[in-house]
């Protein structure tokens, strides 16, 4: 829970920005698991889900040169959220 940023808002948005972390950490099936298990508990709209999946990954793209990353860190994290987007857009028709 990110407490310092609490509010209401939409769901899907948290569920996109928990995928990037899990994608990141893990790997795509871990993003996707989460995606799942939430489905079977409550409502996802997929439509919404997919636009928020493409801005999570976009936005941290654009910042994360601004991080303080180790050049390492920096090209692994670029190469999962590249992925991330590419996914995203995929879901979209974009690709």
């Amino acid at each position: 829970l990110d407490w310092e940023d609490a509010c209401l808002g939409d769901p899907m948005a948290e569920l996109a920005a928990a995928r990037c972390d899990l994608h990141r950490l893990y790997s795509v099936a871990a993003a996707d698991a989460l995606a799942d298990a939430y489905a079977a508990l409550a409502p996802v709209d997929q439509a919404r889900l997919a636009w928020w999946d493409l801005y999570m990954p976009s936005a941290q793209l654009t910042f994360m040169d601004g991080w303080g990353l180790a050049p390492e860190e920096l090209e692994r994290l670029r190469g999962a959220m590249t992925r991330r987007r590419d996914l995203a857009l995929a879901a979209l028709g974009m690709e």
